[in-house]
């Protein structure tokens, strides 16, 4: 009973996109974090015939891909990247997945990305989300451990398991890494609990899934 409350509350709580945020100084990922922000960047997708403005973040993966949430992206005109060194660089789309709310995008310039894990996250592992609020011209870091590492989770008629985390999160983290302890790409965050702000992630296997069939032709994926 308790496993069918918590999947109807969240079923409720993901109908509305939330774009995810937050700010801590992080400890366990002083190490990787220099590396991980030069791999990370701010997005901004516009639409002009819809007249609106959505902020998120990418990882990058290699080649000038980047790996963003759909949610960030989807039917937008304009999408522009910054990266944490304040170049800006115009993107545009190579596949969408709406169901799975991925979007991967390419720059016209190659940059180092992240590695992808190998393995899964488990209960316990410690994890770090890199970002940048909507309103405000700055990056956070916020670390946590992973609560449940596959949450079933429902939207609309689709379901879907998501990492679920203690790190909290806030408008501009959308589209960001979930980064492991080795500073391996784990995860992409898609949502927040509006009651703790803490954070839903899409899955390793998922963006595995994601990226394989087309990763010959666009990407040199690093994995451990």
């Amino acid at each position: 009973m308790k496993k069918l409350i918590f999947l109807l509350l969240i079923t409720v709580m993901f109908a509305t996109p939330v774009y995810a945020y937050k700010y801590n100084e992080p400890h366990t990922f002083k190490n990787q974090i220099e590396s991980a922000k030069q791999k990370t960047v701010a997005i901004t997708a516009t639409s002009f015939k819809d007249n609106w403005v959505r902020s998120g973040t990418g990882a990058f993966l290699s080649n000038g891909m980047i790996l963003t949430a759909n949610h960030v992206t989807e039917g937008a005109e304009d999408i522009t990247v910054e990266t944490y060194e304040g170049k800006r660089y115009n993107a545009e789309i190579v596949k969408e997945d709406a169901q799975h709310d991925l979007t991967l995008i390419r720059i016209a310039v190659p940059h180092d990305g992240f590695r992808i894990a190998s393995s899964n996250l488990n209960r316990g592992d410690s994890i770090m989300t890199i970002g940048q609020p909507a309103d405000l011209e700055e990056w956070s870091f916020s670390e946590g451990k992973v609560l449940e590492p596959e949450q079933p989770c429902r939207l609309n008629d689709h379901y879907f398991k998501m990492v679920y985390a203690d790190n909290q999160v806030l408008p501009g983290n959308s589209g960001g890494p979930l980064i492991n302890s080795n500073g391996e790409l784990v995860g992409i965050v898609r949502y927040m609990n509006p009651e703790n702000s803490y954070s839903f992630s899409i899955t390793l296997d998922d963006i595995k899934e994601f990226i394989m069939p087309i990763s010959y032709l666009y990407l040199d994926v690093a994995y451990n």
